[in-house]
């Protein structure tokens, strides 16, 4: 029996990264993203616009996201939600403006490009085009891959609730993000532009 890991279901999203960007990018999505496992309150993984992993001094790369909490959906919902935030990879490096409202309202540009890329969305009220669900193309390429199932998940309910002191803030421009643990004005070092409390 394999033993089940944060790491091995990490390479496992590396393979299907790998396996979407061949199958519906043609390998464009290079240089290749950070994929993380970590909790995502609301969401079921995000992309960070800025590069926010460095390699060494003159390597940066950007994050894709899948919520830890959510791990063990379908792998095909699993799968929905990667290709999902590689849209939004696509569609920064070809400067798309797919989203508004700091990333969380999904317009026109980004159903068109979800839609070019083996994705199927529909419209949610505040959010736009954000809800996603495979196609009948990514069907038969999980089928064809034999992804295996991810039998691991953050179980946030067993942790203490403590009352959170953080406050979020982000860029409007690019999409950097930081916390604070009490109100403060912040500006944005590359873009210059103050950060909105989030």
């Amino acid at each position: 029996m394999n033993k089940i890991t944060t790491s091995s279901a990490a390479a496992q999203l590396e393979r299907m990264y790998d396996d979407l960007n061949n199958a519906f990018f043609e390998g464009e999505l290079l240089p290749d993203v950070i994929i993380t496992l970590k909790c995502t309150k609301g969401a079921y993984g995000h992309f960070t616009t800025g590069q926010v992993w460095r390699v060494d001094e003159s390597t940066h790369k950007h994050e894709i996201n899948i919520s830890s909490a959510t791990l063990d959906r379908p792998i095909l919902q699993t799968a929905a939600t990667l290709l999902h935030e590689m849209v939004h990879f696509y569609c920064h490096i070809n400067n798309i403006r797919d989203t508004s409202n700091h990333g969380v309202y999904h317009n026109h540009k980004y159903k068109e490009a979800a839609l070019d890329h083996g994705l199927l969305v529909s419209y949610v009220n505040h959010y736009g085009w954000t809800n996603t669900q495979p196609s009948d193309v990514l069907r038969l390429l999980a089928v064809e891959k034999a992804w295996p199932q991810i039998k691991l998940v953050e179980d946030t309910r067993n942790y203490p609730a403590y009352p959170s002191s953080t406050r979020k803030y982000i860029c409007p421009q690019c999409g950097m993000t930081c916390r604070a643990t009490k109100k403060v004005n912040l500006i944005c070092g590359d873009c210059k532009l103050p950060l909105l409390e989030v």
